[in-house]
């Protein structure tokens, strides 16, 4: 069953129900839903998904606001001076691109979109999107060795009412679709926020880090027609790191 229909006309079926069964005037239910929700919860949890040398950095001085011009002096260390790097770093500035990093940290309210073939595994396999960008059209690799998920605490005041409303949106079309359709499988659906204030260490929960497993698996290349083998990265588990939030 899609439930999107459910949620078409934002939810003005739903109002005119209400509306009809309570004889009162017509509320907007998820504007209602929302504000209840804003007002109820203090935090919200969010992960955020990386590549670090070390786990213990994010438990002392929690998720730093990324600044492009920190961002450019790493890449140049990282991948060393040159004509070409220059030039990377030049036209992703000049792009626009590189503001997408600039004075933001990207989250997720669920894990799993940053684990093995996950929607967004990317950030563990292969790094923050900028110098994932720079090392794929330079062709390198240089990647730091840990692949994390810092588990976060977003205190309530840091989050706008755009994402009140997605709640409160998402929270009806899954009570709703449950109500219709009690036995079906619902699969997990990814929501992402973007703060603008650091993320200091106290409201750091844990750690998450994983292993690199490398697995070898034959399939069918459409474009040869042939039966090939290929090489897969696998993150498994390997230490949960506990921060400090009081309790």
């Amino acid at each position: 069953m899609n439930p999107r229909p459910i949620a078409d006309d934002c939810f003005a079926w739903l109002n005119s129900v209400v509306a009809i069964i309570t004889k009162q005037s017509p509320e907007d239910i998820p504007q209602l839903l929302e504000k209840r929700l804003s007002s109820h919860y203090e935090f919200t949890v969010a992960f955020h998904g990386t590549r670090s040398n070390s786990a213990e950095d994010f438990l002392q001085h929690g998720i730093y606001l990324p600044d492009i011009r920190v961002l450019e002096l790493e890449a140049i260390r990282r991948f060393g001076d040159s004509a070409a790097l220059q030039s990377i770093i030049t036209e992703l500035r000049e792009s626009g691109y590189a503001q997408r990093n600039h004075g933001k940290i990207h989250l997720s309210l669920t894990k799993e979109v940053f684990q093995t073939n996950g929607e967004c595994d990317g950030y563990l396999n292969d790094g923050g999107e900028y110098f994932a960008t720079i090392a794929n059209r330079l062709r390198r690799r240089e990647l730091p060795p840990k692949p994390l998920i810092v588990e976060c605490l977003i205190p309530a005041s840091n989050l706008t009412a755009e994402f009140w409303r997605a709640r409160s949106y998402e929270m009806l079309e899954d009570y709703f679709t449950r109500l219709l359709n009690p036995l079906g499988r619902r699969r997990i659906r990814p929501s992402y926020l973007v703060v603008t204030q650091p993320i200091p260490a106290e409201n750091i929960l844990r750690v998450h880090e994983f292993a690199e497993a490398k697995r070898k698996f034959k399939g069918h290349n459409l474009l040869t027609g042939l039966q090939e083998e290929s090489v897969e990265t696998i993150l498994r588990p390997l230490k949960i790191w506990l921060g400090n939030v009081k309790t």
